[in-house]
């Protein structure tokens, strides 16, 4: 590799997916960060809780997370061409996610970003229901004061870490019950999200192919001012 030492990290219990491996939207966003403009992760194993990892900037512009002996997932720039929908209101945001999937039947209930079980301030508290005839799910996001960075902006990991489940939970909608993994995940951040306002996160389904789901998700403004971007692949686990 290409730098002479990696970045040490430990991913903390805290942000776990499922109760042994981290969240794959928090990971994405810990490789995300270190690169300018949107950028693609891939994770190519999951990634466990509570043990040391490097991040570590490859010559060709990857950046990179391994054990030390084997790359679990890797970051690289990209494009996204996307056109969002037309966001719901906050309002119905709100009537959406009273009517969550994950209240009744949520796969894995600890997910720091989506999971029912989790209190607010310790997980994300992101629930995104369906809203009637639109192929779309959202969620209000009130983001808590442990997510905010020095100068009043949530911190980019845990943006790229709330777009993740809502594409997911667009994909359970339209093609079923079926327990899924993220394999990727493109993010532009388009604006900061500042402290003391309020979002709305929405997810919307794109096409199954075969294994394969893709979704796309993004979070807007009270007024539906567009701020961060994401589409998502992910892959079937039954």
């Amino acid at each position: 590799m290409d730098i002479a030492e990696a970045e040490p990290v430990v991913v903390k219990g805290r942000f776990c997916g499922s109760p042994k491996t981290a969240s794959g939207g928090y990971i994405a966003g810990l490789l995300g960060r270190h690169l300018d403009g949107p950028a693609r992760v891939s994770l190519d194993f999951p990634i466990p809780v509570d043990h040391a990892f490097g991040i570590e900037r490859l010559g060709d512009g990857r950046v990179v997370l391994s054990d030390g002996a084997t790359v679990l997932a890797h970051a690289e720039p990209a494009t996204l061409q996307l056109e969002p929908p037309t966001p719901p209101s906050f309002a119905e945001a709100q009537w959406a996610s009273e009517r969550y999937l994950g209240f009744t039947e949520h796969a894995t209930p600890e997910c720091f970003v989506c999971g029912p079980a989790r209190e607010w301030g310790d997980g994300l508290a992101i629930f995104p229901g369906p809203l009637p005839g639109r192929h779309l799910v959202a969620a209000p996001w009130a983001p808590d004061p442990t997510l905010f960075d020095k100068g009043g902006t949530v911190r980019p990991e845990f943006v790229w870490a709330a777009l993740d489940c809502p594409s997911s939970f667009a994909l359970l909608e339209a093609f079923g019950r079926r327990k899924t993994v993220l394999s990727q995940l493109t993010v532009n951040l388009i604006r900061p999200l500042e402290v003391g306002a309020r979002w709305i996160v929405m997810g919307w389904p794109f096409a199954a192919d075969g294994r394969n789901l893709l979704g796309a998700s993004a979070i807007v403004s009270e007024s539906g001012e567009l701020h961060a971007l994401a589409s998502s692949v992910l892959v079937c686990a039954d």
